[in-house]
């Protein structure tokens, strides 16, 4: 495994980011969403964390975790993402930030910004937040990077702008809250 890889990670993250809107999975016929009034208790590989009430997980293949806020407008809906893969050895997150940047920029992200360094349950991360264009939307996304045990989790939000301030203190919400197992 190489430095290259968390290129892929980056690459693939946006790619899935953007992807996740667009289908009517959660609502009913006369487009009512289906949503939890209770928190949602989200287990993966390694982790844990809970969403606060009226975010439905989803299954979504490639992704490790996958979460929709159902009062969001059904076309694009405000969505949460982890995609987990391996990491090279010896290198650390803050060494991977260039690589995950470039990752998301090949992918067609635009006013990239270099979020403060943060922590996830005492783990060291770093984010990015950035515009990207979904057909005629632009949504606005935000990854959240962690390398641990040989592994880099990359924890993505994406919401349409109008959206995306609510969706990111639920978002937020859902860091303070992940445990690592």
């Amino acid at each position: 495994m190489t430095v290259r890889s968390l290129s892929s990670v980056a690459c693939l993250t946006a790619a899935l980011l953007a992807g996740c809107g667009g289908d009517s999975g959660g609502y009913d016929s006369k487009g009512t969403p289906s949503t939890p009034a209770k928190p949602t208790k989200v287990r993966g590989g390694g982790y844990s964390f809970t969403a606060p009430p009226g975010w439905a997980q989803r299954r979504v293949r490639g992704l490790d975790a996958a979460l929709e806020r159902r009062e969001s407008a059904p076309q694009y809906p405000a969505s949460v993402t982890v995609v987990v893969a391996p990491a090279p050895k010896g290198v650390t997150v803050e060494q991977a930030a260039p690589i995950f940047r470039q990752g998301v920029t090949k992918q067609g992200a635009r006013k990239i910004v270099d979020l403060p360094a943060m922590k996830v349950d005492g783990e060291r991360a770093v984010a990015l937040r950035y515009e990207r264009r979904a057909g005629a939307v632009t949504l606005s996304q935000e990854v959240v990077s962690v390398i641990r045990k040989r592994r880099t989790y990359a924890i993505g939000l994406t919401a349409p702008p109008g959206r995306f301030s609510a969706a990111e203190r639920d978002f937020r919400r859902m860091l303070r809250s992940w445990r690592w197992r």
